[in-house]
């Protein structure tokens, strides 16, 4: 036996039968472990080795993308990917951002360049779709990932699409393409699903080589492009009976809606025609959810059963989206941000995480200082605060406050070590935070959930406050503040509606809070004309809000009074 290998090794044909033999046992293993293994494995390397083959192509594409668009190549936009995880799909560019005179994007078909028909002519636009299969969001082959959108409009049969990954091109494509109606599309990917091989993948990976270089089986179609429902897939649904009426397909909820009436007003008014607004509370007599089409009565957010209560909400009014007005709700929302993606539901807001530290005034403080940011020194060590007091650090007066609190409760102004001494000894988690004597300033911001970006900023000075919340203010601009607050969302990767307390010392900017949601002074920033109704309206659509930091009036004043609501 042993001569008998020292000769196959020893010639020609010896060493063509073992590649040939290993060959066949790759063959079989990759035919036989496709699905669980391999085609995982395959997709690593051909998109690793796409990605290094066409780096050239890719990087003139990059530059001439970013000339030809004037700024970013690239278009980002949420897409529901395996098990419906939603996740960022990377495409160039094709169209430009160019608005009418009212500030809306203008038809799909006057922003699609020549550049852009280019791009989409030669499938070269989804080149950037290699590091998604990369990184594992995607796959070479499987059905192609749609819009957000269209995931309660499926079928039980068509839910079953979203099985394994989606796919740079799949049997769909190769079938016909935009040729083929809605029904027939999810019916391919439905069978690819089921009989999913390498023999398949194989066969389908040759017939898109295929048309792309014949260019067959494409069907320019402008109202389907990017960031929009096209209007003939609306036509197929409603011929199938299961999309309803334009009114129910932008439904919003927003939790504890508690005082904020103009916020829940605001929304009402920006989703008018496309959706309703339902609004919840632990209490009927909370002003702001009579501002509501639909209001629900829950429990306190800390009972057992409460955020199921919540999922069956979102399923019987069909929300879309979902967000709190209080910090505590903050976090629970975004523990559970992909059980209500399951259902269709974008949560606004930031990472859990993030929720979590802004609500712990401590953690917040010791980002700040070790990223270098201006902020009140702070102390949880009383000891360690009387000894700076002694060494002349810092001086009365200061604030006690607990660690982990909003809307200014249980905060308390002190100017001495006895009475220092007497909250400490009253209460635990406490926290002591330097009394910082400037204008306060606040800063209702809005980064796109889709790109990460800041796209929206106001500032107002605070000219009066009242239990923590904004009574008086005037709006203003400064870039200097814009770009630190820039600096700061991207730092720490905010996402939705945040507002931050500034104050301004001596031309120094301090960051105070950080609070992930609309805070009291937002309707100054709305009534000024920075309506973050319409940029949530717009994420939800799928479609990448343009930046327009500092778009706003200056100069303008907020005065709050009093309002009676009256309940029947």
């Amino acid at each position: 036996m042993k001569a008998f290998f020292e000769t196959l090794l020893s010639t020609w044909w010896g060493i063509t039968l073992i590649v040939l033999i290993a060959l066949a046992v790759w063959v079989g293993l990759s035919a036989l472990l496709y699905r669980p293994f391999f085609k995982r494995f395959y997709d690593i390397v051909l998109s690793g080795l796409a990605l290094l083959v066409l780096s050239p192509i890719l990087i003139v594409l990059i530059i001439v993308g970013a000339i030809k668009m004037k700024g970013n190549p690239f278009f980002t936009q949420a897409r529901p990917g395996k098990k419906e995880k939603i996740f960022k799909l990377i495409k160039f560019r094709t169209m430009t951002n160019a608005k009418d005179k009212d500030g809306n994007l203008l038809p799909d078909k006057e922003r699609l360049t020549g550049y852009g028909k280019f791009l989409r002519n030669t499938s070269l636009d989804e080149l950037p779709e290699l590091f998604n299969i990369f990184i594992g969001n995607m796959s070479i082959i499987g059905p192609r990932p749609l819009l957000i959108e269209y995931l309660p409009y499926y079928n039980e049969t068509e839910k079953h699409r979203h099985d394994v990954r989606p796919g740079l091109t799949g049997l769909a494509q190769v079938s016909g393409r935009n040729l083929l109606d809605w029904e027939s599309r999810f019916a391919k990917d439905v069978e690819y699903v089921k009989g999913i091989s390498l023999g398949m993948d194989l066969k389908i990976l040759f017939m898109t080589v295929k048309k792309v270089f014949e260019h067959s089986g494409v069907a320019e179609d402008t109202n389907a492009t990017e960031g929009n429902l096209p209007k003939f897939v609306w036509r197929s649904w409603k011929k199938r009976k299961r999309l309803k009426s334009k009114r129910t397909r932008m439904n919003m909820l927003i939790l504890s809606a508690g005082t904020r009436n103009k916020v829940v007003e605001f929304f009402k008014k920006t989703f008018v025609g496309d959706g309703k607004i339902v609004a919840t509370d632990m209490s009927e007599l909370a002003p702001a959810v009579y501002e509501a089409d639909v209001f629900y009565k829950v429990p306190r957010m800390t009972e057992p059963g409460y955020i199921d209560q919540i999922f069956e909400i979102c399923k019987k009014e069909q929300i879309r989206g979902v967000l709190t007005l209080i910090d505590p709700e903050l976090s629970l929302l975004a523990k559970h941000k992909e059980d209500f993606a399951k259902l269709g539901v974008t949560v606004i807001g930031s990472a859990y995480d993030l929720c979590e530290r802004c609500l712990n005034k401590w953690e917040m403080y010791r980002w700040l200082v070790q990223h270098g940011y201006n902020c009140a020194k702070s102390y949880v060590d009383k000891d360690k605060f009387f000894k700076d007091v002694e060494d002349g650090k810092i001086s009365y007066p200061v604030f006690v406050k607990p660690v982990c609190g909003s809307a200014s409760i249980a905060i308390s102004k002190v100017y001495d070590k006895e009475t220092v001494e007497l909250l400490f000894a009253r209460s635990n988690d406490l926290m002591i935070q330097e009394f910082l004597d400037g204008q306060e300033i606040g800063a209702d911001c809005y980064i796109d959930m889709i790109s990460g970006e800041l796209v929206s900023v106001f500032t107002k000075k605070k000219l009066l406050m009242r239990a923590g919340e904004t009574d008086k203010a005037v709006s203003f601009k400064d870039e200097k503040l814009f770009a630190l607050i820039e600096r700061f969302v991207k730092e720490n990767g905010f996402s939705g509606q945040i507002d931050i307390d500034i104050f301004d010392i001596g031309g120094m900017y301090y960051i105070s809070e950080v609070n992930p949601r609309f805070g009291g002074g937002y309707p100054h920033a709305y009534l000024c004309g920075c309506n973050h109704m319409q940029l949530i309206k717009n994420n939800l659509q799928g479609k990448t809000n343009a930046k327009n930091v500092g778009n706003y009036e200056e100069g303008v004043y907020m005065m709050k009074y009093n309002e009676i609501a009256i309940r029947r």
